[in-house]
């Protein structure tokens, strides 16, 4: 490109050729995937990961920030990305920005999620007690002591010979309402976490005996 002025005289001057490159619009701004929503997650080195951000001339690169760590240029087809270092555990925040080949960069907002490495403590079963003798009857109720956790949630399992019972709003009772073959069974109780770090108890024995009128 060049310029030319000229007088009243029409004396004119042209300026050297210079080449202009055209600057498109601001990228969209990428957003993110996972993890976020302030959710717990069970490892340190978590997966980020984003839906693309759009732009006229082309997102050239990408620039991962997260709390703790130092900031990642990745190429613009790049939308997931695993750190190399662990994370710390506790609260973490993270954002990306989305880049164009006019240096025009957009960010998204600040994700928040927290690494949680620590399985809550194991339960305690009560009853059925130790080898005890379990009269045949339609329902049959499995007790335990609650399991300690920091995120004060603990989801429990009763597995009963390998089949699983989910038991509902974090109770430390299993109504269980159907029949049990009059035989030895054994059970536990598998305690998990809000990030899915699981807990099994010592397993232990009962047997069924039919009823006899």
């Amino acid at each position: 490109m060049t310029v030319t002025a000229c007088d009243r005289f029409d004396h004119c001057w042209t300026t050297p050729a210079r080449s202009v490159q055209a600057v498109g619009t601001q990228p969209t701004a990428p957003v993110p995937l996972a993890p976020t929503g302030g959710n717990s997650i069970a490892t340190a080195r978590p997966e980020f990961s984003w839906a693309p951000a759009t732009d006229d001339v082309g997102i050239t690169a990408y620039v991962l920030e997260w709390s703790g760590g130092t900031p990642v240029t990745l190429a613009g087809t790049v939308t997931r990305y695993t750190p190399s270092t662990n994370l710390a555990e506790g609260t973490h925040s993270w954002r990306v920005s989305a880049c164009d080949a006019s240096a025009q960069c957009t960010s998204s907002g600040w994700a928040s999620f927290s690494v949680d490495l620590q399985a809550p403590t194991a339960p305690f079963l009560m009853a059925p007690s130790p080898g005890e003798v379990v009269w045949e009857n339609p329902l049959y109720i499995f007790e335990w002591v609650h399991s300690y956790d920091e995120q004060h949630y603990v989801q429990y399992t009763v597995v009963i010979d390998d089949q699983e019972h989910e038991v509902p709003d974090s109770n430390s009772r299993l109504y269980l309402e159907e029949f049990l073959d009059s035989v030895e069974h054994t059970w536990f109780v598998r305690a998990c976490d809000l990030a899915g770090n699981c807990t099994d108890s010592p397993s232990q024995t009962f047997t069924i005996r039919p009823y006899i009128k």
